[in-house]
Parts: C-alpha cells; sequence; structure tokens
C-alpha cells in the first residue's frame, strides 16, 4: 500500500453551510467510499479538518466520521 492509499480510520468534517440541515453520517460515508481524502478537501458541503492517520487517506466502510 502506497502512502496515498493508506485506509482512513477517521475523519473529522465541518459543514461549510451551517443553514442546511445535517445529513447522516452514514450518507455522507456513502457518498466518499473509495475516495482519497486528506485535510482541507471538500465532500459535499464539507470540509475535511483532519484525518487519522494524517495526510491523504483512503476512505472505507470502516472510516468512521466525526461532524463538527
Amino acid at each position: 500500500m502506497t502512502q496515498e492509499q493508506r485506509r482512513a480510520e477517521r475523519l473529522v468534517l465541518q459543514r461549510l453551510r451551517p443553514h442546511c440541515p445535517p445529513l447522516p453520517a452514514g450518507q455522507i460515508l456513502d457518498t466518499m467510499v473509495g475516495e482519497t481524502l486528506k485535510e482541507g478537501d471538500r465532500v459535499a458541503s464539507y470540509r475535511v479538518l483532519e484525518t487519522v492517520p494524517e495526510g491523504p487517506v483512503l476512505v472505507t466502510v470502516d472510516t468512521r466520521i466525526e461532524l463538527r
């Protein structure tokens, strides 16, 4: 596995549009599975604040989502 393909254990996301209702974490995860993300990336109406481990990570069905 290359560094870009490390699996994401956890992603911390921040809503970019606070006036819109939040999406369920499971629905957000479904749209991201298979994507490689890093801090600062945008997904739907969310920004990636943190990845565990740090750096580019591959989102899997086992990735935990934390919403802020």
